[in-house]
């Protein structure tokens, strides 16, 4: 039977995995998916996915809940620049970064 910690090693690569095609065929690769396991190593305190200077909370984040925070960071970074979603455009936006956070200052695995 798996200990947290490799299971936690196991889902960051399959994230990773996942995750590096679509970021890198948008010329991202400042990427990570971090987290920090409580002092017996037996449950997650937190997880993040990190691209470039953001970090998104994803704490028990199903793989496709990972590609969907990868989808709405390349819709706000990328995609956003010169375009908006007229009298929705606040709102949106709120929704696709509330799991985002500035800095974090805990995600050292």
């Amino acid at each position: 039977m798996k200990t947290h910690e490799e299971y936690m090693k196991e889902k960051r690569q399959e994230i990773l995995n996942s995750i590096k095609p679509k970021l890198n065929a948008w010329g991202v690769y400042d990427f990570d998916y971090e987290y920090t396991l409580n002092e017996a190593k037996t449950h997650t305190k937190t997880e993040y996915l990190r691209i470039e200077r953001d970090y998104i909370g994803c704490l028990s984040n199903s793989l496709y809940a990972v590609e969907l925070e990868v989808l709405g960071w390349l819709f706000e970074r990328i995609w956003r620049k010169g375009h908006t979603l007229g009298a929705f455009d606040i709102q949106s936006r709120n929704v696709i970064k509330r799991y985002w956070r500035k800095t974090n200052e805990n995600t050292s695995k």
